[in-house]
């Protein structure tokens, strides 16, 4: 696993900075999380063509559908339910293997209930993570090695307008199935300020008007994926490991209709995959920023790429 990069670290901070001193007053904050359901989201994405190892590029392109679409009460418990899709394309230059497309498709159930003076707060979301050609020929190519399942389970509790959380996720953001701590706290030190002091993805969101805001969020950008070859007679696992600072401005358009615009820089970049000849290669990308926009009907949250605003 690879360490953050301090240069780029210390620039993600500093903008950060700027945007809490430079914001005014206004109404509640939106911490970008989704709220209750329906909503619907479609978004794309993309990260520009990069040198990697040996004189080869990688380039990059996502294409997301999210949605919310239920809830339901069991006493105390409260859930959720949903759908998070997202299409990966890979495009080489120099690097003998073909163009890499992968999916990832995860049907995620939220639960919210309290216990004494905490809540307990997380989410599960069995899917699949494989490449295009298991999908084309599903029936016959599918495999265990092509579910998931991550998750994650907190407890929190708000004392003098602070939220603290310690808790636990199982997911593949650093780019393999990995079980690790998130703990933080989540306060306002304005009236249209919300903070979020977590490990391991810390965020600021402003408020610039009722239906309009600006987040910086910083996040550990990975994933895994099932790769069958193209004669369906052997595979490997494709792992990406990468960090992302990430701004996102979120527009109203019309009513319960709007737009999100979202840039920043991922480092940090690491690829894991086989060529075309079974060869394991191992590819250092450099940092590159990326765009992304994605239009949402209802109260649909930030997305943030392999799934990682769930």
């Amino acid at each position: 696993m690879f360490l953050l990069h301090p240069e780029s670290l210390t620039r993600f901070a500093i903008a950060s900075v700027m945007l809490v001193t430079s914001c005014h007053a206004g109404a509640a904050p939106d911490d970008g999380s989704a709220g209750p359901p329906p909503w619907f989201a479609a978004g794309i994405g993309r990260v520009p063509s990069a040198d990697a190892t040996a004189g080869a590029t990688v380039e990059g392109e996502e294409t997301r559908i999210s949605a919310g679409f239920g809830r339901a009460s069991l006493g105390s418990l409260n859930l959720t339910f949903g759908l998070d899709y997202e299409y990966t394309r890979y495009e080489y230059d120099g690097i003998d293997s073909r163009d890499r497309d992968l999916h990832r498709l995860q049907l995620p159930i939220h639960f919210r209930t309290d216990l004494a003076n905490w809540q307990l707060t997380g989410y599960v979301a069995p899917g699949i993570s494989t490449s295009s050609n298991v999908l084309k020929e599903f029936s016959s190519a599918i495999s265990s090695d092509d579910f998931i399942v991550t998750g994650r389970i907190r407890l929190e509790k708000t004392n003098a307008g602070r939220t603290w959380f310690a808790g636990i996720a199982h997911d593949r953001r650093f780019g393999e199935s990995l079980a690790y701590p998130v703990v933080g706290v989540e306060f306002d030190p304005g009236a249209n300020v919300h903070v979020r002091l977590a490990l391991p993805d810390p965020g600021i969101a402003i408020r610039i008007s009722d239906r309009q805001s600006i987040h910086a969020d910083l996040y550990p950008a990975g994933h895994h994926w099932h790769v069958v070859y193209d004669d369906y007679a052997s595979d490997f696992e494709y792992r990406v490991e990468a960090w992302r600072g990430q701004l996102t401005w979120r527009l109203p358009l019309w009513r319960m209709l709007g737009l999100d615009i979202s840039a920043g820089y991922e480092f940090g970049r690491e690829h894991h995959l086989s060529d075309d000849a079974g060869l394991r290669l191992a590819i250092g990308i450099h940092d590159q920023w990326f765009i992304g926009a994605k239009l949402r009907l209802g109260p649909a949250p930030i997305q943030k790429t392999h799934g990682a605003w769930l």
